[in-house]
């Protein structure tokens, strides 16, 4: 699987705090044309010490966050990949960054990370519809950090510190098995960080794993779909010991469209015929855990 290495960086977002600066990431994300725009907008109001932020599409107001400090959220970041589907950053002075997501054309946001990044921002890239990753760091005389997470809508899939670099002097290579494709087609992703006159370089390469199973379990220890892709109806194979106790279909969204009952448990037959295709998630719950498994349905 080759490597993409750009040396030509993406400098329109660049951030600099102290003595570090984000040079950016190799390729922009690539969202679908959009026949909407989405933008957003920051207040605070020093006499009641509230603040917040605003969500307009179409320069009509859809969406409304504010607090009170220490908890006033700040919008510095919003990225859509298509009219329906976005990821927006906000940060907090208590909290520092985390990431949200919307399905709903903005007119709810959801947590996709359930963790907070470092201080200073530096970008965000999203990969597919259902994940995103975050770039934060730090900076001191005595300190440097740089933390990557990964936002997911599936609670099992993400890393608020998917890279942790708490020393920022040697380039960091990692590996990162993608549920999903990119949404650009890339084998990988690339930035830099530019360090008291040192360009230090964050390589992800990108596998996307087999769709057959999503487990955070061992191998030996997985959970069959079949037939996978599916047209009317699939069955189970579990690992020896286990029950299952219920069955659910979400879209990869993470929204409910099946809900299996006992009887079709105890036949080992869930019919899917009614459902559109495409790629869902299927949620079994046994007596010993949850398994989550990707299933085609043709």
């Amino acid at each position: 699987m080759k490597i993409i290495y750009l040396l030509l960086f993406v400098f329109g977002g660049s951030m600099a705090f102290g003595q570090m600066q984000f040079l950016g990431f190799d390729h922009n994300y690539c969202p679908d044309q959009m026949s909407m725009n989405y933008t957003y907008s920051n207040w605070f109001n020093q006499l009641t010490e509230q603040g917040g932020f605003k969500v307009y599409r179409d320069g009509v107001e859809v969406y409304s966050g504010s607090a009170s400090l220490p908890y006033t959220p700040t919008c510095v970041d919003m990225k859509f990949v298509n009219d329906g589907v976005g990821f927006m950053v906000l940060r907090t002075p208590l909290e520092h960054h985390r990431i949200y997501r919307t399905e709903d054309y903005g007119q709810t946001w959801q947590d996709v990370l359930s963790s907070n990044g470092a201080p200073y921002y530096a970008g965000m890239y999203v990969i597919n519809d259902w994940t995103a990753y975050m770039v934060t760091y730090y900076f001191s005389d005595v300190q440097k950090r740089v933390l990557v997470a990964r936002a997911s809508t599936i609670p099992l899939n993400r890393d608020a510190q998917f890279i942790n670099d708490d020393t920022c002097t040697i380039n960091v290579y990692e590996t990162d098995a993608l549920l999903n494709a990119d949404r650009c087609g890339a084998d990988s992703l690339q930035f830099a960080f530019a360090s008291n006159g040192d360009t230090i370089t964050y390589h992800i390469n990108f596998e996307v794993i087999n769709a057959n199973v999503i487990d955070s379990k061992p191998a030996d220890e997985p959970l069959f779909v079949y037939p996978n892709p599916a047209s009317s109806y699939f069955s189970l194979q579990l690992p020896e010991g286990n029950v299952v106790k219920s069955i659910r279909l979400v879209s990869l969204a993470g929204k409910e469209v099946a809900a299996f009952d006992q009887q079709q448990i105890q036949n080992n037959a869930f019919f899917i015929g009614a459902l559109p295709p495409g790629m869902y998630v299927l949620q079994t719950q046994t007596q010993l855990r949850l398994y989550e498994s990707k299933i085609s349905i043709e």
